[in-house]
């Protein structure tokens, strides 16, 4: 009984051991397939990598602070910050940015070094242009 092959399945089938076509190509480094890139040095990679990497990080920055748990977690590192660096007590009950760049806070109390209350406000909104 004869078997109809396509030329292509004849070499593969007559192919020596280590040459059919199902085989990767061994490249230097003993069997594993070399890869080839567009840009060749490894350094100009590494660097597109990374400038991809920063461009990234930057137009992503804006679109988390809209998120309202982002927005709680930058609420109290900033009342932190501000407590450390002026030695005043603030507490915001809650922070929201809204589209397109207005705040909203919540329950505002600043607390001076002596325990004076220097702002209360129950609402504020700001609108930032």
């Amino acid at each position: 009984m004869e078997e109809n092959n396509t030329p292509e399945q004849e070499k593969q089938n007559n192919a020596a051991p280590g040459e059919g076509a199902t085989h990767a190509p061994e490249g230097k480094d003993g069997g594993k397939k070399v890869k080839k890139h567009l840009i060749h040095p490894t350094w100009l990679r590494r660097l597109c990598k990374t400038l991809l990497g920063i461009v990234i990080a930057i137009l992503l920055i804006p679109v988390l602070l809209y998120i309202p748990p982002v927005q709680t977690f930058v609420k109290n590192q900033a009342c932190k910050i501000v407590a450390k660096s002026t030695g005043m007590k603030v507490e915001i009950g809650k922070f929201r940015l809204k589209f397109p760049l207005d705040i909203d806070l919540d329950r505002v109390v600043v607390l001076d070094q002596h325990a004076d209350t220097m702002v209360r406000a129950r609402k504020a909104v700001v609108d930032v242009k």
